[in-house]
């Protein structure tokens, strides 16, 4: 059997290991210049996908493209037809999409465009163990938590920013110890030890704060918040 895999995030590189460990061929499709995906893009875990990726990189029945896209797919018996945008034509038995998630980009309205504003993702980079150093004015930091979920718009909880930026924290606690951190959030919700992390920040000086609204004002070399409490 011959398995398209359109991703090479740890999605498709995790779905590409268990269908070698049954015995098919393998073409991983991969827009970017490298399997990682998100992953790669996440503050010290390009490390561990490494690792993982390295497990099946080599395999026989593996063949992987990168910097191309899948450009069109027509069904054909029992199985499909690929075109790939460099030109390569493909047939396979079945395919498995595996294209990832879009970072949420937020309202400008809601988070104006400064360079004192960023996304986790941009933050990241500052917290990297490649990054030789925190900024020098970077000592005063705020996390807005439920950014695009709970509201009106989308109800949901993300299931994820609570324990992300927790990990941020500790990555920032670890490259930097006097930095003054608070966090705003919607609701807290921690499984396992997040539950005992959060409570360790909390005695680290950490300040967690309910709040309803938030107004972001981007000043000469700061940024203020304006919030009211739930």
């Amino acid at each position: 059997m011959k398995v398209l895999v359109i991703g090479g995030g740890i999605s498709g590189i995790s779905a590409a290991k268990v269908l070698l460990g049954l015995g098919a061929q393998v073409i991983l499709v991969e827009k970017e210049e490298a399997p990682g995906g998100l992953m790669s893009k996440i503050a010290n875990c390009r490390i561990g996908f490494q690792r993982f990726f390295s497990e099946i990189a080599g395999h026989e029945d593996l063949k992987i493209f990168v910097s191309c896209h899948v450009k069109k797919v027509r069904s054909e018996g029992n199985g499909f037809n690929i075109l790939l945008s460099n030109g390569e034509r493909l047939h396979v038995d079945k395919v498995i999409i595996a294209a990832g998630a879009l970072p949420y980009k937020p309202q400008p309205s809601l988070f104006p465009n400064s360079a004192r504003v960023m996304t986790s993702l941009e933050f990241d980079k500052i917290i990297d163990q490649k990054t030789s150093e925190i900024p020098p004015d970077m000592k005063k930091i705020c996390f807005i938590l439920c950014v695009g979920s709970r509201e009106k718009e989308f109800p949901l909880c993300s299931g994820v920013c609570c324990s992300y930026a927790l990990r941020q924290i500790k990555w920032l606690f670890q490259r930097e110890e006097g930095v003054s951190v608070t966090v705003f959030y919607n609701d807290l919700r921690l499984a396992g030890q997040e539950f005992y992390l959060q409570e360790l920040f909390r005695h680290k000086g950490v300040k967690f704060l309910r709040t309803t609204t938030r107004a972001i004002t981007p000043l000469q070399n700061k940024v203020r918040v304006k919030y009211y409490t739930a």
